[in-house]
């Protein structure tokens, strides 16, 4: 899977960055990002989008790593002006890009080819072999065999036969079978070098669609917001259903994570395009969501 992810990266980014093909073989492409920054009383003012940036590609894939690369940009340069005590950085949100139709662009992309360039582009020097490296060393920890012997009969590992690296995904069994249910649950990955890739899974499922934005928590009185990266959407039969698969990176989303392990009470807020859905987290998914994460650690993860 590694050398996959390089060599689906590396022609996309240079295919979308190449000078050499004609503009009359490409396509016009409206990125636009979404942005909030803090005022004088260091509160948040409302989200707004930046001026629009038009990227020229052969085809709708080639675009879309492009705008994500952008938005990863971003994120980085948020990061550091924050690390550097400037307080009145604008912070990204979330990213769109539309075709020369107006239609909002979500081609399927593989999550690990996602997960490398921001990766790579988040501060590591050399990119994705030093984020696999520097992964590595991160899940060097002891592993708590009896912890691990106790959890494990509540999970499924799902093992992938043809991988190399013996790639296994271990997922609660009580998540939701399947995306049209609403739900929340969190998962990880195993692989021979050992756990890693935690990730939350949000599952909308209603009558009507939201086009969701981002999540915001109330955790035990205490406020927290994710932007996912990237929502997918379906529907059948009068009923839609939205979610996102959004990898556990961000100091941000590890404090959500936590909080949510710990919560006694905790509900989240789904806001689309106009309207939002607020519900209770239940009780089943707080307590599957700790006992991931303790999972996790169990096995040598760091979170």
């Amino acid at each position: 899977m590694k050398k996959f992810i390089s060599i689906f990266v590396i022609p996309l980014l240079l295919c979308a960055c190449s000078g050499e093909t004609e503009h009359k073989y490409k396509h016009k492409y409206k990125y636009v990002e979404t942005i909030k920054q803090k005022d004088l009383l260091g509160s948040y003012y409302d989200e707004s989008d930046k001026d629009t940036v038009i990227i020229q590609a052969l085809n709708d894939s080639i675009a879309y790593m492009e705008a994500y690369q952008k938005f990863c940009i971003s994120m980085k340069v948020a990061k550091d002006m924050s690390a550097e005590g400037m307080e009145f950085a604008q912070i990204p949100v979330r990213f769109a890009l539309y075709n020369e139709e107006g239609e909002i662009v979500l081609p399927y992309i593989p999550q690990e080819v996602l997960d490398s360039v921001e990766a790579h582009i988040m501060g590591l020097e050399t990119g994705i072999k030093e984020a696999a490296s520097n992964s590595k060393k991160e899940r060097q920890q002891p592993v708590d065999s009896n912890m691990v012997k106790n959890l494990s009969a509540l999970f499924q590992f799902k093992k992938d036969e043809f991988d190399p690296d013996g790639k296994t995904w271990i997922i609660p069994k009580s998540a939701p079978r399947f995306v049209d249910m609403n739900g929340m649950f969190c998962y990880f990955m195993q692989d021979n070098d050992g756990v890693s890739n935690f990730r939350i899974q949000i599952q909308y499922y209603a009558d009507n669609w939201l086009f969701i934005r981002k999540y915001q928590f109330a955790i035990d009185g205490k406020a927290y917001e994710l932007a996912p990266g990237r929502i997918e959407r379906d529907n059948r039969n009068g009923k839609i259903w939205e979610w996102c698969d959004q990898g556990v990176n961000l100091d941000s989303e590890k404090q959500i994570i936590k909080a949510l392990s710990n919560a006694k009470n905790a509900k989240i807020k789904i806001i689309g395009d106009q309207y939002h859905h607020i519900r209770t987290i239940k009780q089943s998914e707080l307590k599957s969501i700790k006992e991931t994460l303790q999972l996790y650690n169990a096995m040598g993860g760091v979170l």
